[in-house]
């Protein structure tokens, strides 16, 4: 949106106490799509008076695998934090994300949610745990005891108790960082060989980092022929009009909508979906994501465009080769109190055959297991 703010805006000095302690935030967006550039403008202001922004980018082209910040703050859809993924490279930060966009699957944050305040508390939990409070955000459990979802004062926010002491609140109930945590999704890379031998080592070609899903289809309208291997072990040709190796974040996205499942985040698995194939029975196949996958086209095929997250990457025939491998990368969501992954299913997927109000019908379910509170 012309007018609308700075494309790259180097750094920003705001944030209690300087550089020296405050919580150091990317600000990413994609200016071209509506409404994120005049929310990131009317916003900022209200970001600055809790944390201090190094970098912001609205390009979605910026180079960001050397800035040194605690998080990255998305602003858009699910396709902003795609672009954010790919800018990251093997620098990989926390990604806190406000949804703008329509679906927003992997947004933690939406429009009616109180941004300064999530990263007032973000910027606490960095001041009294220190370095090591992203680490104590990874891999806690969202089924956690009752939390006081109040900020509570710098001075009521013990290190060393457990027990929320503030007494405007009342509560006396445990809190857990806040209810915070950070979700960790492996990701995937892609490799397009060019012209080379069937071996993923040292061969020059395309490479990308995958969050979603890898897609093989046509790029001329006709049915593809593609060869497929696993770790060395040659599984079939499938005719079809397309390919789809997906993630377990991925697996709600091009693969939920050519009929292959719901792979829970967290686990360690790939799915590959045909798209429309020739033979009834070549159904959607789970595997482990620590495979090395293998796709070539057959001599008999067309052209076929490889596509990564919605990008098109590369035109591949018959000489050239896919490689789809574990990474060492990881995209990592901070996930808000009372995250449900099954809850978002519910609400943005409209289980049920119509959209309900899930939430009342979970509240009036007690923990204890098959017995409705009075």
């Amino acid at each position: 949106m012309k007018g609308a703010g700075p494309m790259l805006a180097p750094v920003f000095s705001g944030g209690p106490g300087g550089s020296g302690g405050s919580m150091r935030v990317l600000v990413l967006g994609y200016q071209n799509r509506t409404g994120v550039a005049e929310t990131i403008q009317q916003l900022r202001p209200l970001i600055e008076q809790k944390v201090e922004i190094v970098q912001e980018d609205l390009t979605g082209k910026a180079d960001l695998s050397c800035t040194e910040a605690d998080i990255a703050l998305v602003f858009g859809g699910d396709g902003s934090i795609l672009r954010a993924v790919q800018q990251m490279g093997t620098h990989q930060l926390p990604v806190l994300s406000v949804n703008l966009g329509r679906l927003g699957f992997l947004a933690g944050l939406s429009r009616n949610d109180s941004l300064p305040d999530v990263l007032e508390k973000l910027s606490l939990l960095k001041r009294d745990h220190g370095p090591s409070w992203l680490e104590m955000l990874r891999g806690r459990d969202q089924n956690i005891s009752p939390i006081c979802g109040e900020i509570q004062s710098a001075e009521s926010h013990s290190k060393a108790g457990r027990q929320c002491k503030d007494e405007r609140h009342g509560c006396g109930e445990q809190y857990d960082m806040f209810g915070f945590s950070i979700s960790s999704h492996r990701l995937l890379n892609c490799l397009v060989t060019l012209d080379g031998p069937q071996t993923s080592d040292s061969q020059p070609g395309i490479s990308s980092f995958v969050m979603n899903e890898v897609t093989i289809q046509s790029a001329d309208f006709h049915i593809v022929e593609v060869d497929i291997w696993a770790d060395g072990e040659f599984l079939t040709t499938c005719h079809c009009d397309g390919l789809i190796l997906g993630t377990p974040i991925g697996s709600t996205a091009h693969n939920l909508s050519a009929g292959g499942p719901i792979l829970r985040p967290g686990l360690d698995a790939v799915v590959l979906s045909p798209v429309a194939p020739h033979s009834m029975t070549f159904r959607p196949i789970v595997d482990s994501a620590q495979r090395t996958f293998c796709f070539r086209l057959t001599s008999g095929s067309g052209k076929a465009a490889v596509v990564v997250d919605g990008t098109r990457i590369a035109e591949i025939t018959a000489k050239e080769t896919v490689y789809v491998t574990p990474s060492k990368n990881s995209l990592q969501m901070i996930e808000l109190p009372g995250s449900s992954y099954f809850l978002k299913l519910q609400k943005k997927l409209g289980w049920g055959g119509h959209f309900v109000n899930v939430e009342n019908r979970i509240s009036g379910i007690d923990n204890t297991f098959g017995k409705e509170s009075e």
